[in-house]
């Protein structure tokens, strides 16, 4: 992600997307998505 991005938006964005997809394929109503954010890592200009 770009410096500036909000990573809650991005995530429930992340669970919103998954769930659809899951819903077209298999037909059948996803009621929960997991998103864990692992690792952030800051770049430092040189």
């Amino acid at each position: 992600l770009d410096y500036g991005v909000e990573v809650r938006k991005v995530s429930r964005k992340v669970q919103r997307d998954v769930a659809r997809a899951l819903e077209d394929m298999v037909g059948m109503q996803v009621t929960r998505v997991d998103v864990h954010i692992e690792e952030i890592v800051f770049e430092h200009e040189a």
